[in-house]
């Protein structure tokens, strides 16, 4: 049976809802919030950077890993909903064992043990979690498996949103797409490596609808959805593309750097399956997302 609140409602269901957004400063966390805030919620932040959005309800400057911080939110502003969206490492090769695990597992483990149960968790997962061959995917599957044991086990209503290959406006450079863009505007070669390999590219606003979906839900505690759009596209496809669209005659270096060790070479979504379960599905087909992402970016290419 799918359960799930249908789009005319959507407003209805927000409006005035209290929403505590942990990492609220990020790339996701920021459109997350505008979304939300559009939709008509009462959205706090939280994220150690002290960078206040002027939308937001509140703000709390601080970090997952200190208890205080994260009590110090819920007793203020006692939200209906949280969205854990906080980590460390995403784009982060030399991300530390110590700063993965005080961050991605202990710093979940705290929201939990803090909220008790009471309110509603959506936990941002990544696909990394599947293939272990770093910290921060260690880090975050570790956290994880506490979600789903206390879920199982006591019943709280913790659910995962795994997030795919999350591209769009205001993405770090340390990502592949934005970094590509900037050596376009710099006029400079941008190694690569061969890029055959195939992920599943999701806008962020797609991202951020799915994972509003994800919460207006009655997903079984310890599920997990897959916001992606179930189509699989290969790198180097995807940065010819954003060069096109540029309209800039260079061409990407393919082949000048090497593979990751242990990279996957495949990673797509179960889009269907997400669909069943939160009536959800992505828009934005890639070549609209890319178009979008040039255009938000400033200067002449």
């Amino acid at each position: 049976m799918v359960s799930y609140i249908p789009i005319e409602n959507v407003n209805e269901f927000w409006a005035n809802k209290s929403v505590l957004i942990t990492g609220s400063g990020g790339f996701v966390g920021r459109h997350l919030c505008r979304n939300l805030v559009q939709a008509g919620a009462n959205v706090v932040g939280l994220d150690r950077h002290n960078n206040i959005q002027s939308e937001l309800f509140g703000f709390l400057a601080g970090d997952i890993t200190d208890p205080d911080t994260i009590s110090k939110a819920l007793d203020t502003y006692s939200p209906a909903i949280v969205f854990h969206l906080a980590a460390a490492g995403a784009s982060d090769p030399f991300l530390s064992e110590k700063k993965a695990i005080k961050v991605n597992t202990i710093g979940t483990i705290n929201l939990l043990n803090a909220i008790q149960g009471q309110v509603k968790i959506v936990v941002a997962r990544t696909p990394a979690e599947l293939d272990l061959n770093s910290p921060y995917a260690v880090s975050k599957a570790a956290g994880w498996e506490f979600c789903s044991m206390y879920a199982r086990l006591k019943g709280w209503p913790v659910v995962g949103a795994m997030i795919y290959q999350c591209y769009g406006p205001g993405q770090s450079s340390k990502n592949v797409l934005p970094a590509a863009l900037d050596a376009l505007r710099k006029g400079v070669k941008f190694p690569l490596s061969p890029g055959d390999q195939i992920r599943d590219w999701v806008f962020v606003d797609d991202v951020a609808s799915g994972l509003i979906s994800s919460a207006q839900s009655a997903l079984e505690p310890a599920t997990t959805v897959d916001i992606s759009t179930g189509v699989g596209t290969k790198l180097r496809e995807v940065v010819e593309i954003l060069y096109k669209l540029t309209g800039c005659n260079l061409s990407p270096s393919f082949g000048a750097l090497p593979y990751r060790n242990g990279e996957s070479m495949s990673v797509l979504g179960n889009a269907e399956r997400t669909d069943t379960l939160i009536g959800w599905k992505a828009k934005t087909i890639l070549e609209e997302g890319l178009s979008i992402f040039i255009d938000s970016e400033t200067g002449d290419l």
